[in-house]
């Protein structure tokens, strides 16, 4: 949990002499100033085991957050570290979402630049114009308060890209580079910080720039290796470089170690997108197709499957998809998404133009 440098994290060892049952819980936060705790129980027979996991708010005892997961290992170690990775994977960014709706009505003013920031980042995972916005807002009020907050630097990039992406922007070009500016701000503030390397690394991708990319986003997987997120968009940059294969290896990692949450569905996209530049156009739009079922408001994994459809020959299907994209967002604009593209890979953007072309007349 250390490698999430946006929170403070105290040692089993700060435990030691303390009750931790039920009734002890709320010990935790007099004696060591624990608002929060991630409790679990184990259930083992012969080479499966099945692990319960609860994130705790102390003062209430309130579950927070909840798994449970299963595994299957001969080497009790591999397990156990198979395990650590994948629910401190998952929990951390149920941390952030939780204290921003803790925080909500009774803020510490101690903290009130964090839970600002962990707000912003609530507001960016509802992902509609209207919460972007509302992120925005949040995140300059969080940084008016700490200008050296690392994690506001990397909630204000994350919000000003969600933007662009998904075409609410009135402004993309201002907001492309407060993007880049926020995420090399981020960097700049924590250089140790797997979060930071990942942000900076995804604004190099889609400037194009896939080595300095790669550089940075597997740097990231080094300082966290529980880092879904950081995985996820390594794959992308390898995908988009001419290395579908090896980006393909690295958007499975993340959905290991992620199967569910915020960033499945783009995973999932990025799978698509892979074999998309691999021409591997039936298994891109299969993906594209699980993406658009964790998250059916993402009008863009509507475009991907088209494309794909387009590019494998199912034209009705692909018609159809563009029929749903429409419904769902009738202002997105498939030109826009071309051009948007072609400075992050030339490669991406051509086959996607040659894609569209039987629907559009696209340069």
């Amino acid at each position: 949990m250390s490698r999430w440098r946006w929170f403070p994290v105290l040692s089993t060892g700060a435990t030691e002499g303390l009750r931790l049952d039920d009734a002890g819980l709320t010990d935790l936060r007099g004696t060591l100033g624990a608002v929060y705790a991630i409790v679990g129980r184990i259930q083992s027979a012969a080479k499966r085991f099945r692990v319960y996991v609860d994130l705790v708010e102390v003062a209430t005892q309130r579950v927070l957050w909840s798994t449970r997961q299963d595994f299957v290992g001969d080497e009790i170690f591999e397990v156990q570290d198979e395990l650590c990775r994948s629910v401190v994977a998952q929990i951390a960014p149920a941390l952030v979402r939780a204290d921003s709706e803790v925080a909500r009505g009774k803020r510490d003013p101690e903290f009130e630049a964090w839970s600002l920031a962990s707000q912003a980042m609530w507001h960016i995972s509802r992902a509609t114009s209207a919460e972007s916005r509302a992120a925005l807002s949040t995140v300059e009020a969080s940084l008016e308060r700490d200008p050296a907050l690392a994690m506001a630097w990397y909630a204000k990039a994350a919000a000003y890209y969600q933007r662009i992406f998904h075409q609410w922007s009135d402004s993309p070009v201002e907001d492309l580079a407060a993007f880049h500016e926020a995420a090399a701000r981020c960097l700049e503030l924590d250089p140790s910080d797997s979060s930071a390397h990942e942000i900076f690394g995804f604004s190099r991708m889609i400037e194009g720039r896939h080595d300095d990319a790669i550089h940075h986003l597997e740097r990231a997987v080094e300082l966290n290796p529980s880092n879904a997120q950081a995985y996820s968009e390594f794959g992308q940059a390898l995908a988009l470089s001419g290395r579908p294969d090896e980006g393909i290896a690295q958007l499975e990692e993340s959905l290991r170690l992620a199967p569910t949450g915020d960033s499945a569905w783009s995973t999932e996209g990025g799978i698509a997108i892979a074999h998309f530049m691999a021409d591997r156009h039936e298994e891109a739009a299969h993906w594209a197709q699980r993406a658009i079922s964790h998250d059916p408001d993402a009008a863009t994994t509507y475009a991907i499957r088209a494309a794909a459809q387009f590019a494998g020959g199912q034209t009705e299907a692909a018609e159809r998809t563009l029929e749903d994209l429409r419904r769902i967002d009738p202002d997105f604009d498939l030109i826009r998404m071309v051009k948007m593209v072609r400075s992050t890979s030339r490669l991406y953007a051509d086959k996607l133009a040659e894609a569209f072309a039987r629907a559009l007349p696209i340069d």
